[in-house]
């Protein structure tokens, strides 16, 4: 919206909006991860409970090396969408990068 409102060009458009499909499913990766091997005490909700429930996770369908594997590629091609844009996408590259690392 913000890009929008700041009259982006359709490439760059076009960029960001590849950049957040991207870490959003990187965020979701990431809670299949961490649903697999995530600390109960830190996350709120049980870790394994997909599994109980017999979900489709990226772990279940990749395992968890599989899975991590994915979530660093899918993280760097987030990032590279930002390139062009310097030091003005700081922010949303260390967010991309927050999302990969995040434990709860």
């Amino acid at each position: 919206m913000g890009a929008i409102l700041a009259n982006a060009s359709e490439e760059d458009l076009s960029k960001l909006t590849s950049y957040a499909e991207k870490i959003g499913l990187a965020f979701q990766i990431k809670d299949d991860i961490l649903g697999e091997e995530g600390n109960e005490a830190i996350l709120g909700k049980p870790v394994d409970r997909d599994k109980e429930l017999e979900k489709c996770t990226y772990v279940s369908q990749y395992g968890l090396q599989g899975a991590k594997s994915i979530l660093d590629k899918i993280t760097k091609e987030a990032i590279s969408e930002l390139e062009e844009f310097g030091e003005k996408a700081e922010f949303l590259k260390q967010l991309a990068l927050y999302i990969q690392n995040r434990n709860k």
